[in-house]
């Protein structure tokens, strides 16, 4: 059965501690919600959110008209490519694509204290979205 905020049943709390919690859940889902529009806004140019807010804006007759995309949006919808010729995504296809990047911390058999890190290739779509987020993933813990 699917729920409305998800798959995930809704929670119930039967111990008095646990109720008062409901307050640090809210603030975790303000919290994912306000980096999720930052994530949106910086990798826009990979997704098929409207890059070109002013060009949208002088094609729109009156405030109250229903909005029309930029020549730039139009573009990535028809073509399903960006103007650096990589695929585009929705957020959550792109957030399936960054999860397959991995950090691998590994030993050898002639030496199992000596532990070292691996990071796998990123895919240019992955490099790309790195680059807009500023983050250098072999880099982050």
């Amino acid at each position: 059965m699917l729920y409305p905020t998800g798959s995930a049943p809704p929670m119930v709390f039967r111990d008095t501690n646990a109720r008062n919690m409901g307050g640090s859940i809210k603030a975790a889902g303000m919290l994912a919600y306000h980096v999720e529009h930052h994530m949106r806004a910086r990798l826009a140019p990979m997704l098929y959110d409207e890059t070109d807010h002013e060009a949208a804006a002088a094609i729109r007759t009156s405030i109250v008209a229903k909005a029309e995309r930029s020549d730039a949006a139009r573009r990535k919808q028809t073509t399903g490519r960006t103007d650096d010729g990589l695929p585009v995504h929705s957020f959550r296809s792109l957030l399936a694509d960054l999860a397959t990047y991995c950090r691998i911390q590994a030993t050898t058999a002639l030496n199992e204290k000596y532990v070292f890190t691996l990071h796998t290739r990123s895919t240019p779509i992955q490099s790309r979205a790195f680059d807009l987020l500023g983050v250098d993933p072999d880099r982050t813990q």
